[in-house]
């Protein structure tokens, strides 16, 4: 008998320990006046994963097994959605107004938190690269050219960087930018 409630007991603690087997995004967005879903993309539509469950007033939550990680959207409609990396990290909180999902703040994700950095980073690399081909293509002497093609090189040298922190944190996040 000793032994049969000692191995019960054992169990039980290793059953606590275990590591959560899902992932859970629980969502604050308030003024909602149409469901949420969660979303995936596959190369030429979103098509709905699973309705997101309303738990109270603007709150609401996701629940899905821990996989790969790989991308998710949350959003009313094509147009008000955000993404998220979901997957591996336990719980997610996305907070902020459903009319604007686009602009809700994901907390308790360095996952994506590292995305968000990411994606700012490079958009303002694209910026800067943008006004530099604005540039070439106004000037007119060989010599003003050449002056943005190494400005141009400089941003090249400038954006490396980005590519080896970026394979060695997560490949899902490598091949989206590779």
């Amino acid at each position: 008998m000793h032994k049969l409630l000692s191995s019960i007991w054992i169990l039980c603690l290793f059953t606590l320990a275990a590591p959560a087997q899902e992932v859970v995004v629980e969502v604050n967005l308030a003024g909602c006046q149409e469901p949420l879903a969660l979303l995936k993309f596959d190369g030429s539509k979103f098509y709905p994963v699973q309705s997101v469950e309303k738990t109270g007033e603007d709150q609401y939550q996701v629940r899905l097994p821990k996989q790969e990680t790989s991308f998710f959207y949350i959003g009313t409609s094509r147009s008000n959605m955000i993404p998220l990396l979901l997957g591996e990290e336990d719980t997610i909180r996305l907070s902020g107004s459903c009319l604007k999902i686009r602009t809700a703040a994901v907390g308790d994700s360095p996952l994506n938190t590292n995305y968000q950095e990411l994606k700012t980073e490079i958009n303002a690399l694209k910026q800067e690269g943008a006004g530099l081909i604005r540039r070439y293509q106004s000037k007119r002497d060989s010599a003003g050219k050449a002056a943005v093609v190494a400005d141009m090189e400089a941003l090249d040298e400038k954006s490396w960087p980005c590519w080896p922190a970026l394979k060695n944190n997560t490949l899902c996040l490598a091949l989206l930018f590779d």
